[in-house]
């Protein structure tokens, strides 16, 4: 996981937007895409970020190829 916050951090995904990016973590190659806010949890050792979107790359070029597609 590349984290541009600067440091290690534990990322909270709700349930429903890691369904969409399980199967999509199968691959290697691929690269998890999370998108939210960072937190100071006193609990914690590290940076938290409560995630807001998750997805991959994989699937970001996917749904720009289809919107591609149906643009013209």
């Amino acid at each position: 996981m590349r984290c541009l916050i600067g440091g290690p951090a534990s990322c909270f995904v709700q349930q429903k937007q890691w369904n969409k990016v399980r199967e999509a973590r199968e691959n290697p190659g691929d690269a998890l895409i999370e998108e939210g806010y960072p937190v100071h949890e006193p609990r914690f050792t590290r940076t938290t970020v409560y995630a807001a979107l998750v997805t991959t790359e994989a699937l970001q070029a996917a749904k720009r190829q289809s919107q591609d597609g149906t643009a013209g």
